[in-house]
C-alpha cells in the first residue's frame, strides 16, 4: 500500500518535472562533477552529457522503509513513520519549491552512498538533541538562512527549527500536509 508521504511527494515530483520540461523541454539537471559515490550511475539518473558535464535525472521509486533501522538500533528508539516513507520512497536529488516556510529545499536520497551519509547526519543531530535534553526531531528540509525542516520524532508535527535550538514554528500536523501544501515556483 503506498502510504501518504509517497503519494503527496509523487504530486510534487510530477509538478517539478512538468515545471521543469516546460522551462528548458528537458528533464531536470545536475552538475556530473558533485563527489558523492555512485553520483553519475544514481537509480535516478536518465542520461549524461559529458559536453556539458550535467547528467538528467527523475525520481525513481524506491519503496523500501527500512533504510533507517540501523538508526533505530543506535539511538534505541522508533523513528516516525513518516520520516522513514519520506527517506524510503524515492531516489532523487532534492528540489526546490515554495512552502508555507516560504522558499525551501526538500532533501532525497540519490544512492546508498548518499543513504549513509544522510543517516550519519541524522545520528549527529540526534545526538545534539539528547545531550540538550530536546525532543527528538527529525530534519528532511533547508529553510531559509539557518533554519531546517524537521518532524517531531513522537507527533509527526512539522516544525521550522534552527540546529541547537527547538523548533519555534509549527508548519502542519504531519508531513504529507505538508508535502501537499507545497508548491513548484
Amino acid at each position: 500500500m503506498t502510504s501518504e508521504i509517497t503519494q503527496a511527494l509523487e504530486s510534487l515530483f510530477q509538478k517539478f518535472i512538468h515545471h521543469t520540461h516546460s522551462l528548458t523541454g528537458q528533464l531536470p539537471c545536475a552538475s556530473m562533477d558533485n563527489d558523492l559515490e555512485g553520483w553519475t550511475t544514481g537509480p535516478a539518473v536518465t542520461s549524461l552529457s559529458g559536453e556539458e558535464s550535467k547528467l538528467y535525472w527523475q525520481p525513481v521509486s524506491h519503496g523500501d522503509t527500512s533504510g533507517l533501522e540501523g538508526l533505530e538500533n543506535g539511538l534505541e528508539t522508533r523513528l516516525h513513520q513518516d520520516i522513514k516513507d519520506y527517506y524510503g520512497s524515492f531516489w532523487s536529488d532534492g528540489i526546490d519549491c515554495t512552502s508555507p516556510a516560504g522558499e525551501i529545499h526538500l532533501l532525497q536520497v540519490w544512492n546508498d552512498a548518499d543513504m549513509e551519509i544522510l543517516k550519519q547526519n541524522l545520528l549527529g543531530h540526534a545526538f545534539m538533541k539528547l545531550k540538550k535534553k530536546q525532543p527528538l526531531t527529525l530534519f528532511f528540509g533547508v529553510g531559509q538562512g539557518d533554519e531546517i525542516l524537521v518532524i517531531d520524532n513522537s507527533t509527526g508535527e512539522v516544525y521550522l527549527e534552527i540546529p541547537g535550538r527547538r523548533p519555534h514554528r509549527k508548519l502542519a500536523d504531519n508531513l504529507a500536509q505538508f508535502i501537499n501544501a507545497c508548491d513548484i515556483a
